[in-house]
């Protein structure tokens, strides 16, 4: 009986694994988007008024995110 429980805890662990590290990963995610946000709301509360839009801010916040995100798909699996 401990056996099979040992083989299956070593079937779960893959699965086990995965999952965690797929919830670090869109935690992490999550933590930049914000941290992106910040740095973009910092850097346009400084610029021309047109700049000021939340549509610009918006735009800029989604092209450094999903820049961001291109590179991190080139070093991890991101699904």
């Amino acid at each position: 009986m401990r056996q099979i429980a040992q083989e299956e805890i070593q079937k779960a662990i893959p699965d086990i694994l995965q999952t965690a590290y797929a919830q670090a990963l869109s935690d992490l995610l999550n933590a930049l988007r914000a941290d992106i946000t910040t740095v973009v709301d910092i850097a346009m509360s400084t610029g021309e008024e047109i700049f000021h839009d939340s549509k610009t801010r918006h735009a800029i916040m989604n092209s450094i995110y999903n820049t961001v995100l291109e590179k991190l798909k080139t070093q991890y699996t991101i699904k």
